[in-house]
């Protein structure tokens, strides 16, 4: 169910006792699907047809366990965008956040950098001497990702 292609007869989900819904999206209307949600479309004719994907804060641990769902099923398609480049251009844009949006912002980047020390900590045990910034070929040192101070603060140049 990974896949971009994949298509699912509604009669076969149904016997297969997934609750399947139908709609016809009128023109002005938006259709939202839940996080977990497969969904499937088609045109009648012509049309002109646009989709946006927004979240909500609440969101966000969905996308985290998207992610590890993604990674760690075999066959999984790669995901459309990386939830760390989300959660850190948020954090880098925290000034200009409600303290709700900054508070799941928070959250998630606190779990993503305990999963990151988990997986260095696994890398060492498994004899990998050393870890360096894949961009700038920098020495990582060991428990350096989660201490106070130990990722240098600031705007970095250029735009995103």
């Amino acid at each position: 169910m990974y896949k971009m292609v994949t298509m699912v007869p509604p009669g076969e989900a149904v016997r297969a006792g997934v609750r399947v819904c139908r709609l016809l999206q009128k023109p002005g209307t938006f259709v939202v699907t839940w996080p977990r949600a497969y969904h499937a479309g088609f045109s009648h004719g012509v049309n002109c047809a646009e989709s946006s994907n927004f979240a909500t804060p609440d969101w966000l641990p969905w996308g985290r366990q998207s992610v590890e769902i993604f990674r760690t099923t075999r066959g999984a398609r790669l995901p459309c965008f990386t939830h760390e480049l989300l959660l850190t251009t948020l954090a880098r844009k925290a000034a200009t956040l409600s303290a709700h949006i900054s508070s799941w912002v928070e959250s998630e980047l606190r779990s993503l950098v305990r999963e990151e020390e988990r997986l260095h900590a696994a890398l060492r045990e498994r004899g990998v001497a050393a870890l360096v910034d894949a961009a700038s070929g920098a020495p990582l040192d060991a428990g350096a990702v989660g201490e106070e101070g130990g990722e240098e603060g600031g705007e970095e140049g250029g735009e995103e």
